[in-house]
């Protein structure tokens, strides 16, 4: 792996969900995050993966997920 650079974040979006279990909605809220970016291709082909791991101000990794470009 190796981080990408001089990408830009396109579109940003955060929303709430409606929960399946309603009596959780509070305690635990489910949110759908939206990411558009624009990578540059020489750097980066159309063959790689792409990774985002999202960390917590303390450094601890919140989440982190993969996709095929």
């Amino acid at each position: 792996m190796r981080p990408a650079e001089n990408f830009k974040v396109e579109i940003f979006s955060v929303e709430l969900i409606p929960p399946y279990a309603t009596e959780f909605a509070k305690t635990c809220p489910r949110i759908q995050w939206a990411y558009e970016l624009e990578i540059p291709v020489p750097e980066f082909p159309l063959s790689d993966s792409l990774v985002l791991i999202l960390r917590r101000d303390d450094g601890h990794i919140a989440a982190r997920v993969a996709a095929r470009l």
